[in-house]
């Protein structure tokens, strides 16, 4: 780890988020040894000089090509981006990334850095959320339909009960008139 080069590179080398950096013409100069590993390569310095579509799956290249290309021609950072990744021989990944564009001393775009973060397991839990909010909506209905119905049951019942109550009194009723109609 010496000099200014060798710091910078084992500072890169320690993060888990996936860096690469890139030259005007879209090729990698660098990549750390997270996005090595996810591209498949042994060592960060096989990236050097190599593209995209070295790597990933072709509509995938050609979506991280359209995004560099925009960065480098409008000198405009892009964060936050979420998006599916595909490489070649892997299960994709979602990851979030930003690019932001390198300028040199005159301020000329001259290529781009670019950080990105494996977000699947954020994704699936995502999914599962809304899964389980699926069901529990699904839940909810069903136990809102059974309070209608109890509700209902307990009408009819009270509304029964209150029927035998005015039979019975009018029974009530009748009886001395059918007793003295007897006599």
């Amino acid at each position: 780890l010496t000099g200014r080069d060798g710091v910078m590179r084992a500072v890169m080398d320690s993060l888990p988020d996936f860096i690469f950096v890139k030259d005007e013409g879209l090729r990698y100069l660098g990549v750390n040894k997270a996005f090595a590993d996810i591209l498949g390569l042994a060592d960060p310095q096989e990236a050097a000089g190599r593209t995209d579509s070295d790597f990933l799956q072709p509509d995938d290249a050609r979506k991280s090509r359209e995004d560099d290309a925009q960065v480098i021609a409008s000198g405009r950072a892009v964060y936050g981006r979420e998006r599916l990744l595909s490489v070649r021989g892997r299960e994709a990944i979602w990851i979030l990334e930003h690019r932001i564009p390198l300028s040199d001393a005159k301020g000329r775009v001259v290529g781009l850095v670019g950080v990105a973060r494996d977000i699947s397991s954020v994704k699936t839990m995502e999914k599962e959320l809304r899964n389980a909010n699926v069901r529990l909506s699904g839940a909810l209905l069903a136990l809102k339909q059974t309070q209608q119905k109890i509700i209902q049951n307990e009408r009819l019942n009270a509304l029964g009960e209150m029927a035998s109550g005015i039979a019975h009194d009018f029974n009530n009723a009748l009886m001395p008139i059918l007793g003295y109609s007897d006599v």
